[in-house]
């Protein structure tokens, strides 16, 4: 996909650890993942079972995974959740490509080595899975053009707020693509906190 090519903005000193402490930690997300059947643990809000900000009535739009260029930082089992008011049918299939609306995310993440923002040394993202869920109800347009979620909050190892968006403010366009066969979301994910922290507003990255 040519966006891959594209410029990235990176987390600053992600530092990789020893080779076998690395890979001791891929095994043992590897082993996390393949227990519990699956499914998200919900930390905030589950707009699946609730009314979040404009949705009211939920359904699920998708489930995509994003990563960064190293593939050490990655999206997985992200459901992309919406008002079912506003779908619309799609000839595809993929409604997603329709719908245009008030949006909330829930999922995974996944941090295979330590994250670390240079210019605010308080916020170190250590290593391990992460839960996702929503804190403020986010919005996408058609095929998920101009996505943003304001803040979701991340909790594991620490807890996270963290902002997903389109790359650029003034990108149009679909953000949501379907490659081989797995839905990917191209976006900007930056780290606004870590533990509380406020970190600096280069502590980001591009996914896709």
């Amino acid at each position: 996909m040519e966006r891959l090519n594209k410029k990235t903005l990176s987390f600053p000193a992600m530092s990789f650890t020893r080779a076998f402490a690395a890979l001791g930690m891929v095994l043992a997300l590897a082993a996390c993942g393949k227990g519990g059947g699956g499914g998200t643990t919900v930390v905030g809000p589950n707009c699946l079972q609730q009314t979040c900000g404009g949705i009211n009535s939920p359904t699920v739009l998708g489930v995509y995974k994003s990563e960064n260029y190293r593939k050490d930082i990655v999206f997985s089992n992200m459901s992309i959740i919406a008002q079912s008011t506003n779908v619309q049918l799609s000839g595809s299939g993929e409604i997603y490509r329709t719908y245009s609306g008030p949006v909330a995310v829930q999922g995974f993440l996944d941090f295979v080595v330590p994250g670390q923002d240079l210019y605010s040394p308080q916020c170190s993202v250590p290593v391990g899975r992460y839960n996702v869920s929503t804190q403020s109800v986010g919005s996408m347009g058609y095929a998920g053009g101009d996505f943003v979620m304001p803040v979701i909050i991340a909790q594991g190892p620490a807890t996270l707020e963290m902002r997903i968006e389109s790359p650029l403010s003034t990108m149009s366009g679909g953000q949501l693509s379907n490659g081989s066969g797995e839905l990917r979301l191209y976006s900007k994910v930056s780290i606004l906190k870590v533990n509380g922290v406020v970190c600096s507003s280069n502590f980001n990255e591009i996914f896709n």
